[in-house]
C-alpha cells in the first residue's frame, strides 16, 4: 500500500504544467475519436424503408409447391406446381406505377418416380399496383400473385431491433378447382440492421 501511494504522489508531481496540457488534449482527442468513429451516425441507427419500382423496371415472381395428389380418395402421385410471373412496371395514374404481365402455371405429376405430365396449365394476365410501404393494390378478381403485401414497411424510420406488425394476404386454391380463397395473415417484422449478402 505504501509503494502504491508513493507512485500516485510521484505521478502527481510529474503531471504539472506542460504534462497537464498534454493529458487534457489526449482526453479531448479520445472523446472526439469515440463520438465520431465509434458511435454510429443517425442514418445507420435508424433507417427508412420504401418499395420503389420505376416505369421500365422488370421483375419475376416464382412460387413453387410440392403436394401429394389424390383423386376420388386414391393417391395418384406427387404433384409439383410452379407459378412464374414475368412482370413489367408501367406508368400509372396518380404517380403510382402499375405492374402488368403474365403468370405461367406449370404442373408436373410423378407416380412411382416417373413423370406423368408436364405442361403449362394456365397463362394468367395480371395488372396491379402497390404503395411505397409494400401494400399490394390488386383487384378482387385477380388470382395472382398469391402472396400479397408481404413484406410491408412502416412509414416512419426504424431502428435496429425495432419491430412492427402488418397484415398480408395469401391466395389459396385448396381443391385445385379454380376457386380461390383469400386468407389474411398478421405478421411481425424485426429490423436486424444492415447485412452484407454474398
Amino acid at each position: 500500500m505504501r509503494k502504491a501511494f508513493k507512485c500516485v504522489k510521484l505521478m502527481g508531481t510529474i503531471l504539472s504544467g506542460e504534462a497537464l496540457k498534454i493529458l487534457f488534449f489526449a482526453r479531448l482527442w479520445f472523446l472526439f475519436f469515440f463520438l465520431f468513429f465509434l458511435l454510429p451516425p443517425p442514418a445507420v441507427r435508424s433507417l427508412e424503408f420504401s418499395v420503389q419500382y420505376l416505369p421500365g423496371d422488370k421483375f419475376k415472381i416464382t412460387e413453387k409447391a410440392d403436394l401429394r395428389r389424390f383423386e376420388n380418395g386414391r393417391f395418384i402421385g406427387l404433384s409439383y406446381r410452379e407459378v412464374r410471373g414475368i412482370l413489367d412496371v408501367q406508368p400509372g395514374q396518380g404517380g403510382t406505377p402499375e405492374v402488368q404481365g403474365s403468370f405461367f402455371v406449370f404442373e408436373e405429376t410423378k407416380h412411382k418416380d416417373r413423370h406423368v405430365a408436364r405442361k403449362i396449365d394456365d397463362v394468367v394476365p395480371v395488372k396491379f399496383s402497390f404503395q411505397a410501404d409494400g401494400t399490394y393494390l390488386v383487384p378482387e378478381s385477380e388470382r395472382y400473385p398469391t402472396l400479397r403485401s408481404f413484406p410491408t414497411f412502416p412509414a416512419e424510420p426504424v431502428e435496429r431491433d425495432e419491430t412492427w406488425r402488418a397484415f398480408g394476404v395469401r391466395v389459396v386454391e385448396p381443391f385445385r378447382d379454380g376457386k380461390f380463397t383469400r386468407v389474411r395473415f398478421y405478421c411481425e417484422y424485426r429490423y436486424l440492421g444492415r447485412q452484407k449478402r454474398n
